[in-house]
């Protein structure tokens, strides 16, 4: 019993050394530009991740992660799960450029649905309320050229 007390013991003293990154800009981002964040939205999840090249290679952070983006009962629609999670990444990119004082010089968009990446290269007067509604607040919000 004593040994299981002390293995423990040095766990938490292991755990205690674990170091966690509390700043969102590395410190090294004084001198170097900010190269490129990326938002992507792989089928519902979306994530923000922010990118920075420095002489150690590059850097990257965690800003922000939804993964749960449409109600459980719309589970079989996955077009309109992704749309969800496109809606999402704009609404995110929206509200960072709002309250950040970091200045982003390229955005990507990662998509992984070709459906969604169409409709947002179109007019969005074509499609159902559901659709055009997202689409059109996508095309408001963002540049269709950073979407991939």
């Amino acid at each position: 019993m004593d040994s299981g007390r002390v293995h423990l013991s040095s766990l938490y003293v292991q755990l205690g050394k674990v170091k966690f990154v509390r700043a969102l800009t590395p410190s090294c981002s004084a001198t170097e530009p900010l190269e490129s964040p990326f938002l992507t939205e792989v089928s519902t999840p979306t994530v923000m991740y922010l990118r920075w090249d420095s002489d150690h290679g590059p850097i990257v952070r965690l800003v922000e992660s939804k993964a749960k983006l449409t109600p459980l009962d719309h589970r079989g629609d996955a077009v309109k799960a992704e749309m969800c999670g496109a809606v999402f990444a704009s609404r995110l990119r929206k509200y960072f450029e709002l309250h950040s004082r970091i200045q982003v010089e390229k955005w990507y968009h990662l998509v992984d649905s070709q459906t969604i990446l169409g409709a947002m290269q179109r007019e969005s007067y074509g499609f159902q309320t559901f659709f055009a509604n997202r689409i059109g607040e996508i095309q408001t919000s963002t540049n269709i050229q950073d979407w991939w």
